[in-house]
């Protein structure tokens, strides 16, 4: 399954996720800032409501302050990663940058058993977030796994080696064909 910019999920929706990877399946996100925030849908007047993250939670009469990410713990063990919560204008340079990537919205590896597929060795100043990995990585849970582009993958779609990299690399990962390091470590 290929999830894109699922950034407001409803909780069923994240358990639901979280079920089919434990269950075998495979998920590639390919934008960094997945699942970070929790909606309601109410199908009878066709609406959405935040419920929690952002910053913020409602209770259904008013809102208030709250958490950033709202599933930072079960994030971090099912799906490797974490939202690097900075401004977008926050300078970040990639040592390891082999498809001109500027920032945007990354995620930052913080499961010790997610297998690095590619490190951009970013470095930034950041108290928040010292020595933080925003990489491209697979994480294995229960009998199914994560891949994670760790960045926007949608700035890179017309990057001719991004998408050598997504077809030959990520694409053989998530049907099964290979297992293998990226070789651009």
């Amino acid at each position: 399954m290929l999830l894109f910019h699922n950034e407001y999920v409803t909780s069923p929706e994240y358990n639901n996720l979280r079920q089919f990877v434990s269950n075998g399946g495979m998920i590639v996100f390919t934008e960094a800032n997945a699942l970070y925030a929790e909606v309601s849908y109410n199908n009878t007047n066709d609406t959405i409501t935040l419920v929690k993250g952002h910053e913020w939670k409602f209770d259904g009469k008013s809102a208030s302050r709250s958490i950033g990410e709202r599933w930072l713990a079960e994030n971090k063990e099912w799906t490797g990663s974490n939202f690097l919560d900075i401004p977008s204008t926050f300078k970040i340079s990639y040592q390891n940058n082999p498809f001109n990537y500027t920032n945007g919205e990354e995620q930052y590896v913080t499961n010790p058993h997610a297998k690095i597929l590619l490190d951009y060795r970013a470095s930034f100043s950041s108290d928040k977030y010292p020595n933080a990995t925003v990489a491209t990585y697979q994480m294995d849970y229960g009998k199914g796994k994560i891949i994670n582009l760790g960045i926007w993958g949608h700035e890179l779609i017309k990057n001719a080696a991004f998408l050598n990299y997504f077809d030959n690399v990520i694409m053989q990962i998530a049907l099964g064909s290979t297992d293998k390091s990226s070789g651009m470590r």
